[in-house]
């Protein structure tokens, strides 16, 4: 139970308190954190803890590493430029303290903390800090199914298709990117599919006839050209797009690919921009196989009438999520985070608090 909260039992009994863990480090490799770590921030207010206050630290912005003391690099032994850190968000207790001391308010307490996001390896810019053991909430990406069945309502299961995959112009977390078709209605989905795609307009985002605008660097174009170009020489069939057009910006094409062999990358990889890759499956057991074949797990979406075919689906995809004839969203109230590659632990609704404290056990006799 939460701190404050009437037990459910009165006198003898177990009880289980949620008492919160009061220093918190966070590191966001986007500026879309607020969400995120409103667990730790509620965790911190409502249990008694200490509130986490937030810090911005966007190393390409020039005066924005002024808010601390010292050399801010410093305190990271091997980086010499502050932005190759990479990490625009991240809380500490105390923000005018200096990040070296943020992170030994986790790393020195006796109780188990959490370093929260944090992934790093023997050549990041943190791996000489990060040392003990630590309970880790970590949310990372993926690379989400959408299952249609011939029960589907396909016209809806289409145009939701559409939505889920270009929407923030094909970047997001939990967009809907490798679309996984049964044989029956593969034809019919892909010709309506691919002349939705082939309607929208790229162009400038300020400009409300938009549908898709450019993605936000140049190194994420570059990701879609290069996944593209190693499908194109493996055989996949381009159906839509594929060709980075000319002008200013970060503008890729919408794209749909499909018939791709085992050996292409995209069959593996997250593809974030506007690019959607069609697979035709014979039946349910194979359409499982192709959702569950990358290391990522984030969420999936399944399109089915038939209620024994949605609950084959629920208790066989790898995924923190299924949406069934719907698109995968995020809300308050439901628990957020995937499986696999695409991370651990939760994000939102009371399992997203808990992330943030540790479950003491009571007996009172």
């Amino acid at each position: 139970m939460l701190r404050g909260q009437p037990r459910e039992h009165e006198g003898v009994g177990p009880i289980a308190l949620a008492e919160p863990v009061l220093d918190v480090v966070r590191f966001e490799p986007h500026p879309d954190a607020t969400r995120e770590r409103g667990g730790g921030l509620v965790a911190g207010v409502h249990l008694g803890g200490d509130a986490v206050e937030p810090v911005m630290l966007e190393p390409e912005r020039e005066g924005c590493l002024d808010c601390f003391a010292g050399e801010p690099t410093s305190a990271v032994g091997r980086v010499e430029d502050p932005s190759d850190l990479c990490l625009p968000m991240f809380a500490i207790r105390q923000p005018e303290r200096h990040i070296a001391d943020g992170l030994a308010l986790v790393l020195d307490d006796e109780r188990e903390g959490a370093a929260v996001g944090l992934e790093t390896g023997p050549e990041e810019p943190f791996a000489e800090l990060v040392v003990g053991v630590f309970r880790v909430n970590q949310q990372v990406t993926g690379s989400d199914p959408f299952i249609v069945m011939p029960s589907a309502d396909l016209e809806q299961a289409v145009e939701t298709a559409v939505t889920a995959r270009i929407q923030n112009n094909g970047q997001s977390c939990i967009a809907a990117k490798r679309f996984i078709i049964h044989t029956d209605i593969y034809d019919a989905f892909a010709e309506k599919f691919v002349a939705a795609l082939r309607g929208l307009t790229v162009g400038d985002p300020l400009d409300q006839s938009t549908d898709v605008g450019p993605v936000a660097t140049e190194g994420g174009r570059q990701d879609l050209v290069d996944l593209v170009e190693d499908a194109r020489q493996k055989g996949a069939s381009i159906l839509l797009g594929g060709d980075v057009p000319e002008g200013r910006g970060w503008f890729y094409p919408v794209t749909a690919i499909a018939d791709l062999p085992d050996q292409a990358r995209l069959v593996r990889e997250e593809a974030f921009g506007p690019l959607a890759a069609l697979y035709k499956v014979a039946d349910r057991e194979e359409a499982v196989q192709v959702a569950n074949r990358t290391d990522f797990g984030l969420s999936s979406s399944v399109w089915s009438q038939d209620p024994e075919e949605q609950e084959f689906f629920l208790e066989r995809i790898e995924a923190g999520g299924v949406f069934v004839n719907g698109m995968t969203a995020s809300a308050p109230e439901l628990p957020f985070g995937g499986v696999k590659h695409s991370g651990y632990g939760r994000e939102l609704s009371a399992a997203g608090i808990r992330a943030f404290c540790n479950l003491k056990t009571v007996w009172v006799a």
